[in-house]
């Protein structure tokens, strides 16, 4: 885009040479046609980086919707009353693609927001972390369809206290774009 100014500045700046008051008739005649050629240049140019820019822009418009269809949890170990030693955690997450271009998301993360408004994050860092796609934690999403992973992990420590004694009230999904944009989208919110 810069590019395309430049070059309208130079055109404009060649159009304007010669543009005193008591030139002849054939200098201003020739220099008519000259502004004529500069603004027609200038103007395809002009059309054609918006067309590209313009183009581009409304392919990539539009945004990557996700749902949740079912999440379980499975405390294990731990006397009666007691914290668990560990929860087992997986969950399924559909994401739509709407845009007219393929994409995809890296760095799947599901984000468990509690009662209590702490989170707890099943992510590639959390012990056990598996992804139905591969390579793990990688989602592609052809344009205007649905594509779904199945995500697993296990929690021990606090992370599995909170699992087992509150129920999330929302479920967020968090990843990243290739390009490094981030995504974060609600999924779900329980009442």
């Amino acid at each position: 885009m810069v590019l395309v100014v430049a070059v309208l500045l130079v055109l404009i700046a060649i159009a304007g040479i010669g543009r005193e008051p008591n030139t002849p008739l054939e200098q201003r005649a020739e220099r008519g046609t000259t502004q004529r050629d500069a603004t027609l240049i200038a103007a395809t140019l002009l059309g054609a980086g918006l067309g590209l820019f313009g183009d581009r822009w409304l392919r990539h418009r539009g945004g990557v919707h996700c749902q949740v269809e079912r999440f379980d949890i499975a405390p294990h170990g731990g006397a009666a009353g007691a914290a668990p030693l560990r929860v087992d955690q997986s969950i399924q997450v559909h994401f739509f693609n709407e845009k007219e271009v393929d994409t995809g998301l890296s760095e799947l993360t599901v984000v468990f927001v509690l009662e209590s408004g702490e989170e707890v994050l099943l992510e590639p860092a959390t012990r056990g972390y598996r992804t139905s796609t591969s390579p793990r934690g990688v989602i592609n999403l052809p344009s205007k369809t649905w594509a779904s992973v199945n995500i697993e992990g296990y929690f021990i420590g606090s992370s599995a206290k909170l699992l087992a004694q509150e129920e999330p009230k929302a479920v967020d999904a968090k990843a990243t774009f290739p390009g490094g944009a981030p995504y974060y989208k609600r999924c779900l919110e329980l009442s």
